[in-house]
């Protein structure tokens, strides 16, 4: 069962008392052993003078000088130097303004295509510090950008740079979710990355990227009850002395104690 492509953010989660038993660990049924794919290159993006730029109300010229083989770019917002990557695989962009100040800020954004695909929209978020308005209240912004009549013929390609990594199948760690600690069971993965098991016993299904180390499912706290549901992302990470820890955050919902002020967490796991 495929879920979600587009969860992303992350996400371990505390679970709430009462909360029934979905499955555990020997319900899932086992896959063939993963194995990492072939390099393939994916689409890159238009350079030049994009249409239009709104990042939190202002306007200005977002530019791209060059984006290299490996996704590397380079190029100007509102005027200022820029560097950053295009991830053709997973359509996304993230960049920063290229300043070692707190007038630094990054982006991330993703992209959409209308128009038969000849019209490119950039949308996301972004962070700013303390030189280019941010708070602690608020230092998080949205943004956009539009590339109108792509000439799809003129578009080059990206390929990875970096290794896959392999996940431990199976492997149990030990969790601690805000608080809550127990097992995270990681019982299978498939040649697509697709991970199954379970999580404070409830089952987990997700998706393990093998290019940044990044793991990514939801908890079914209950599968009759959407608010039940938590959303984990974390990163693998090895040194001396342990087998390796997944770190990340978590969001929850209504059904297991998060709130309007307060829905994203952090969990770490320790094999």
């Amino acid at each position: 069962m495929k879920l979600l492509n587009s969860i992303l953010l992350a996400l371990s989660v505390l679970m709430a008392p009462g909360l029934s038993r979905i499955a555990a660990a020997d319900d899932v049924v086992a896959v063939p052993a993963w194995s990492p794919p072939p390099p393939v290159s994916a689409a890159s993006l238009p350079v030049g003078d994009w249409t239009l730029i709104i990042a939190n109300g202002f306007t200005g010229t977002f530019h791209i000088s060059s984006i290299d083989a490996h996704g590397n770019l380079t190029g100007t917002v509102f005027g200022k130097p820029m560097q950053g990557f295009w991830d053709g695989y997973a359509g996304k962009i993230t960049f920063e303004t290229g300043k070692a100040s707190a007038d630094l800020q990054v982006y991330t954004g993703f992209l959409q295509k209308t128009d038969n695909g000849t019209m490119f929209h950039l949308d996301g978020s972004f962070e700013a510090f303390s030189g280019s308005g941010g708070s602690a209240e608020r230092n998080v912004f949205n943004w956009f950008a539009r590339y109108d009549k792509v000439d799809l013929s003129q578009l080059g390609t990206v390929q990875s740079s970096v290794t896959n990594a392999a996940l431990p199948v199976p492997s149990t760690w030990t969790v601690n979710a805000n608080g809550a600690t127990g097992n995270l069971v990681i019982a299978s993965k498939d040649a697509q990355g697709n991970v199954s098991g379970t999580l404070f016993n409830s089952t987990i299904q997700g998706f393990w990227d093998s290019h940044q180390k990044k793991i990514t499912f939801i908890r079914f706290g209950s599968f009759s009850d959407a608010t039940q549901l938590q959303v984990y992302s974390g990163y693998f990470s090895s040194a001396a002395g342990n087998d390796g820890v997944l770190t990340g955050f978590f969001e929850a919902f209504a059904g297991t104690g998060a709130a309007a002020e307060r829905s994203t967490f952090g969990w770490y796991a320790v094999k």
